[in-house]
């Protein structure tokens, strides 16, 4: 049997052991159960991409208005590269310029830019076009399986 003076000493030695341990060890008295290393490891992995149609287009001159030659498929969000910049078509109209109608691009900017549908050299090539969102299923594209690099959190 246990009396008063033998339950207050354990209880005075429990204390003690607390109170030392939250001295000598002040990290770990509020840290808790110790949480897991976690460390971030790149792995390589393949995924099917959905990239946009780009091709590369010249410009010419005709009637003294500046012309961008297309490949004859062009279609609406197709990507356009033309010297140092990029545009995407967001839609292709006919239009009158000086009593004649031709074809014009309507950028996402809502530039007008006048075009010669023409297939040759420069525009024949596919180039790697920027990348759709998965949910992104009207846009006309071309689909590859590519090897991505993504970090993944390892626990130790």
């Amino acid at each position: 049997m246990q009396n008063r003076r033998s339950i207050l000493s354990g209880l005075a030695a429990l204390i003690a052991g607390i109170t030392t341990g939250s001295v000598l060890w002040p990290e770990d008295a509020d840290a808790g159960p110790r949480a897991r290393k976690r460390r971030r490891v790149r792995r390589k992995v393949k995924r099917r991409v959905r990239r946009r149609h780009r091709r590369r287009v010249v410009s010419r001159r005709w009637r003294n208005r500046r012309r961008w030659v297309v490949p004859v498929a062009l279609v609406v969000g197709w990507e356009l590269a033309h010297e140092d910049r990029i545009v995407v078509v967001k839609e292709i109209k006919v239009i009158e310029v000086e009593g004649e109608s031709t074809e014009a691009v309507i950028t996402t900017e809502g530039e007008e830019i006048l075009i010669e549908r023409e297939d040759d050299d420069t525009n024949g090539k596919a180039e790697q076009g920027s990348t759709l969102p998965e949910n992104d299923t009207k846009t006309p594209a071309v689909e590859t399986d590519e090897e991505v690099e993504i970090e993944v959190e390892v626990e130790e």
